[in-house]
């Protein structure tokens, strides 16, 4: 069989194979990267006229089964065994892609084939629609996997927004002004199997097909193994298939568009707004990139004109402005403000339109210095980026080229981005201005404007439980017990649809051969070392070189916080804020925040400054700053000047407080962030880190905080010279990561800021912030959340289990076992449409075990359910042979799968590091561990910490309003409070 094929550069840095077969429009694309870890999206384009949710509903239904493997589940369960960790998908307004990830090729080649069967010939069954979908249950209540999870968005402000704006911007009709999610009313009403099955028929065939791989995979034996999927399916293909998307032309806006879309919320201090203008076509490449550098040089960092206009004044307008550009033909361009006061709602746009026009009209310069940074740094990002992950540089533009490029030539100049951009440094103050004025200032564009209307919480409520009570009465007892039946018979088909072992046995990779890892050496380097060469000899703190192949450099500088107070902790973020949107002094000469902003992204590639180290051990505070090698002085430069050159100056303090509390309000809307509040204010100690820092929780402190800069300015800035000076006292450890042998040391005087109270590195604990188990305590909390349809439930409880811990490899095992997709809970609580996802977490950081239920239909049931299926595992002191060898395989991809690319690979070092682990010798062994683990020795091990989820111990759910009293009733123990309840009552000072 003939292919066509072409080699592409990608980024300067990646080869991409292509190949079009000659046979059908069937693509492949390969790009060849380093690391363990194999990636594959297979894509289709899929274009829908209305909001039944057909793109988003087969995506589901596909994975159930197929006409040759009629098993549910039956792709996630030999992924598991291949050493992947299932599969995965999402729904784009223009495509549906398919992934699957392995450690190593032999398990992808082994899956890819059986999973290109799924995607053409799947079952779609009738029972299949009813779990994964929609159905009525037998108290007339809707649920199915799909419904639960659009329920989370129905409510949600910003999602409320954006659908709105598809039904303005774009014509009636439209493929781009459609919800291809689906909205609920329209997956109860309108949207039917029967529909899924004619809607795959039209677009699930290799002429529509692109299957994509990032790693190191055999070239011909992938081919081989798609081009006999392509010999087997040509026949599906349609005599004539037009491309979708492109049978229409949009028409640009004729006049303004404004719409305001009322919105449910529990506190209605602020709104949500989004401007929309039509854009370039997608192989503008010139065009486009030019644009993502005037819409960084307008929203990022203090020097911006739309952080200076509306978000770091006195009178802030949003507590964000930023944009976006989404890839469609034409592009559109989204600008978003968040948290906008609800009396400024209207002063938005008028306000954004004129900073516009007074930049095209030349009222207000472009600062070319700070443009030229910008376009420097955006290359050394995409450098940056390809390096640590080049799946995610690889995917976007490929689906791109399969969407709206017509030839290789014009994904050819999608990759050459770099060199666009090198071209951008000749850009002149006209061409910015006529580039603004193209898209923008001449432009018709629609405005959506989110109000927030406490009263629509119960209205909503009310018209909810009238509907469902209408529905009730029209079924009758009779027409209940039968909906009840349907389910039940719904599920047993499927659940009972499970492969013989005799087939999975044909689908394991049994052995754990070369990882196939990217190599990093660490190195301590400790003050006094006679042994330390040059680059050594510059730290005078602990520190521990990581040698890694990069064209970067990263400092990971810790500080412990350990000698701040539980009231003092509640500064930190705070503090932390203020590091990047503050004056500082430079060499001796005071430099205002816009300057220092304008000066450290010019430097600097990534930079963040958050407690913990990679998310472990948050009792360390830690400066992270990244540049590419040949300016490796600059890290010590900036990390001196973010460590004790900041300048707490009190409007600035006043600002970022008042942001910081308005953030609040929108995570507020959020019943995952609730939760996740929720449960860090019972998991872990009072006074922690990790209890306190949180938007929700530390809304009032900040609210008090702006008071204070007002009446007490001196004592603010007090209190935060307390921080720094606390933090610098305990020393300072620090992570170099990168290739030494490429930067230059730099001499002693230049690192001499950094506190140096002890020759040895910080000792940090497991688990030492996370709250004691205790048996007896039921201590769990309901909250109602006015912003959310949908439910969420979670408990972390400790574990006493870490890295070191004997138990460590097993209970990791366990919760696997229950966890991996298509695994016990999966079936248990996903199958039968009680919550979108089911999971045992294990952390051997913090030393914890949670238990996570994600947008819920039914809380009580998926956690009795979930309950219920671990005692009846224990109990039975069984496991399901092929369900464990899939666990273990799942598992070890996962451990694996956090050390792609150089970042994730140095990730782990440091952390190793940190663990008082072997960074070199121990994952193998572990890996190794967990691969030869006796379902015995989980039992014994494991098998009684699990059972620590049964006490009623920081449990936490979050609900719609209107459900949070029956619940509290279902569940005695848990006290029924208020979102605000969780706020910190910070002391009067």
């Amino acid at each position: 069989m003939a292919w066509t094929s072409a080699t592409l550069k990608a980024y300067g840095a990646l080869d991409v194979h292509l190949l079009k077969s000659e046979r059908s429009k069937l693509r492949i694309a390969v790009c060849d990267a380093p690391g363990p870890i194999v990636k594959g999206t297979i894509s289709f384009v899929t274009e829908i006229d209305n909001n039944d949710g057909l793109p988003h509903t087969l995506e589901h239904l596909v994975f159930l089964g197929s006409k040759n493997y009629p098993y549910k589940g039956f792709l996630d369960i030999i992924s598991n065994r291949c050493f992947g960790s299932g599969t995965n998908a999402w729904t784009d307004q223009d495509h549906t892609a398919y992934t699957l990830n392995t450690l190593g090729s032999d398990g992808f080649l082994k899956v890819l084939p059986v999973y290109l069967d799924h995607l053409l010939d799947p079952l779609i069954f009738d029972a299949h629609y009813k779990t994964e979908v929609h159905h009525v249950n037998g108290a007339g209540e809707d649920g199915g996997v799909v419904y639960s999870e659009m329920q989370n968005y129905e409510g949600d402000m910003e999602t409320m927004v954006g659908e709105k704006a598809k039904t303005v911007f774009y014509p009636p009709g439209n493929p781009y002004s459609v919800n291809t999610g689906g909205a609920l009313k329209h997956l109860r009403e309108s949207c039917t199997v029967q529909k899924c099955r004619d809607y795959h028929k039209k677009f699930y065939h290799v002429d529509n097909m692109l299957v994509m791989v990032t790693g190191k995979v055999d070239l011909n034996a992938l081919k081989d193994i798609v081009e006999k999927v392509e010999t087997k399916y040509m026949d599906r293909k349609p005599a004539a298939f037009d491309r979708p998307f492109t049978s229409f032309v949009l028409p640009k806006l004729a006049e303004k568009k404004v719409a305001r879309v009322q919105c449910p919320v529990d506190d209605d201090s602020s709104g949500y707004v989004e401007m929309y203008w039509y854009g370039p076509s997608p192989t503008n490449f010139k065009d486009s990139s030019a644009f993502t550098i005037l819409e960084t040089y307008m929203e990022d960092t203090a020097s911006a004109p739309l952080q200076k206009e509306f978000v770091l004044t006195d009178q802030p307008l949003a507590t964000n402005a930023s944009f976006s550009c989404l890839i469609q033909k034409p592009c559109v361009f989204i600008l978003r403000f968040q948290n906008v006061p609800k009396a400024k709602l209207d002063q938005v746009e008028d306000k954004a339109l004129k900073l516009f026009r007074d930049h095209v009209q030349g009222k207000i310069d472009f600062d070319m210095e700070r443009m030229q940074s910008i376009i420097d740094r955006k290359i050394l990002s995409l450098q940056n980026n390809v390096e640590n992950d080049a799946n995610d540089m690889m995917v976007h533009p490929i689906i791109n080229y399969q969407l709206y490029y017509e030839t290789d030539q014009e994904l050819d100049g999608a990759f050459h981005e770099i060199e666009l951009l090198r071209k951008l440094r000749d850009y002149t103050p006209e061409n910015w201005r006529d580039l603004l004025n193209e898209y923008v200032v001449s432009q018709h564009h629609a405005t959506i404007i989110g109000v927030p209307d406490k009263g629509l919480v119960k209205k909503n409520a009310a018209e909810e439980e009238a509907r469902l009570e209408k529905r009730k009465a029209e079924l009758g007892e009779a027409g209940l017990a039968a909906k009840e039946k349907e389910l039940n018979e719904a599920v047993k088909i499927t659940k009972e649809s499970y492969p013989p072992n005799e087939l999975l046995d044909d689908f394991i990779v049994k052995n754990l051969t070369s990882l196939n890892r990217i190599s990093v050496q660490a190195k301590k380097l400790l003050p006094g070392d006679d042994h330390a060469n040059d680059f050594a000899k510059q730290f005078q703190c602990p520190a521990v070189q990581h040698t890694v192949d990069s064209n970067f450099m990263q400092a990971v500088i810790s500080f412990d916080t350990r000698g701040i107070s539980g009231e003092d902790k509640l500064w930190l973020m705070l503090y932390n804020s203020l590091l990047f949107e503050s004056p500082a002094m430079i060499n001796g000469k005071l430099h205002s925040a816009e300057e220092v902003s304008r000066l450290y992204t010019k430097d600097l590639v990534t930079y963040s400054n958050d407690p913990g180290v990679f998310g472990a051990y948050h009792r360390l505070n830690t400066l992270n700053l990244r540049v590419d090698t040949v300016r490796f002085k600059n890290l010590a430069h900036w990390a001196k000047i973010f460590t004790k050159g900041v300048q707490f100056d009190i409007n600035k303090v006043k600002v970022i407080a008042k942001k910081l509390a308005s953030e609040a309000q929108e995570y507020k809307r959020d019943g995952n962030m609730v939760s996740s509040a929720a449960s860090a204010s019972l998991s872990y100690q009072n006074g922690s880190v990790s209890a306190t820092y949180n938007h929700i929780r530390l809304e009032k402190f900040h609210e008090m905080v702006v008071k204070l800069c007002d009446e007490k300015p001196r004592f603010v800035e007090q209190k935060l010279e307390e921080i720094r000076s606390t933090l610098a006292a305990a020393g300072a450890n620090i992570h170099i990561i990168g290739n030494p042998e490429r930067a230059k040391a730099l001499p002693t005087s230049e690192w001499d800021f950094l506190p140096c109270s002890n020759s040895n590195l910080f000792e940090v604990k497991a688990g030492e912030e996370t709250t004691q188990y205790d048996e007896q305590a039921a201590n769990g909390l309901v909250i109602g959340v006015g912003g959310t349809e949908s439910s969420f439930v979670r408990q972390t409880i400790s574990s006493g289990v870490g890295w070191k811990s004997k138990e460590a490899a097993t209970l990791l095992l366990l919760s696997q076992y229950f966890s991996q997709t298509e695994g016990p809970l999966w079936c248990r609580i996903r199958g039968n449409g009680l919550a979108y996802g089911a999971n045992i977490y294990v952390d051997l950081d913090e030393k914890t075990i949670s238990m996570s239920l994600y947008r819920c239909s039914d809380p009580v049931k998926a956690y009795n359910s979930t309950l219920e299926l671990v005692r009846e595992v224990l109990d039975s002191g069984k496991l399901d042979t092929a369900q464990f060898d899939s666990a273990k395989r799942s598992l070890i991809f996962e451990l694996m799968d956090s050390e792609h690319g150089v970042k994730g690979a140095a990730k782990r070092s440091v952390l190793a590091q940190l663990r008082g682990l072997d960074n070199e010798t121990y994952m193998r062994s572990f890996c190794d561990e967990i691969l030869n683990t006796s379902v015995e020795n989980v039992f014994a091990e494991a098998g009684p910490i699990m059972k620590r989820i049964f006490t009623k111990q920081s449990l936490v759910f979050v609900t719609q309003p209107s459900k949070a009293a029956k619940i509290g009733k279902q569940l005695p123990g848990l006290r029924t409070v208020n979102v605000d309840d969780l706020a910190l009552k910070p002391q009067k000072f």
